[in-house]
């Protein structure tokens, strides 16, 4: 079976074996594939918005993922723990995908299904919101990747609000589907995952906040 998601980098690829002893029912490409995105496999990188580690765990995540300060700041030195909270990230993030297209009547699988838990995680609110909003216009839910890609890039150029009646949250959602959504082939070339701009994240990362929205 070929795999989910194409190949990493050698530094990504070394992490397969011990991600394939805990992955349980997460792929396995997936979960490097979502490696390769964040840290191209270096356990060592953090950024400028305090993320660590193999997956870049935001500090926002910190206690979504049930993680004590000092495992948090473990996360660039114990491989083990790093990888293990990876996993649980990538289950909570599926299973907030999974319920989400299941209010729509959708199921999803493969690597599509991988690339909206993906965008879960990158901007929390602004899937859930695309896929509502593509039920609530078409009546049905989005079968694919590409068809809410297009309907969502579509109603951000046209400036409708995905959230009616919320026009500052649905402004938000606009610029994450320009930036996410529009680039999601660029951006997650090697992996195929979208990942969202770290600029676009500083910038809104208190926006939703105040939504009581993480990333």
């Amino acid at each position: 079976m070929a795999p989910i998601f194409p190949n990493g980098g050698a530094l990504t690829e070394r992490w397969r074996k011990p991600l394939s002893k805990i992955a349980d029912w997460v792929p396995v490409d997936a979960l490097l594939a979502w490696i390769d995105t964040e840290s191209g496999g270096i356990p060592t990188i953090t950024t400028g918005l305090g993320e660590r580690g193999l997956f870049q765990v935001h500090p926002d995540e910190r206690e979504f993922l049930g993680l004590t300060e000092a495992e948090f700041q473990n996360l660039t030195t114990d491989l083990n723990l790093a990888l293990r909270t990876g996993v649980k990230q990538a289950k909570l993030f599926a299973f907030q995908t999974k319920k989400t297209l299941n209010a729509v009547g959708s199921e999803w699988h493969g690597r599509d299904f991988w690339k909206l838990t993906k965008l879960f995680h990158g901007a929390f609110g602004m899937p859930s919101a695309a896929v509502n909003a593509f039920q609530r216009v078409k009546g049905r839910g989005p079968e694919n990747w590409r068809e809410l890609q297009e309907f969502a890039l579509a109603e951000a150029a046209a400036g409708r609000d995905l959230v009616p009646g919320n026009a500052r949250f649905s402004a938000v959602l606009r610029s994450l589907t320009k930036n996410i959504l529009a680039n999601a082939e660029k951006t997650g070339e090697a992996s195929g995952l979208p990942e969202i701009n770290r600029g676009t994240v500083a910038i809104v990362t208190p926006i939703l906040r105040s939504f009581g929205l993480m990333l």
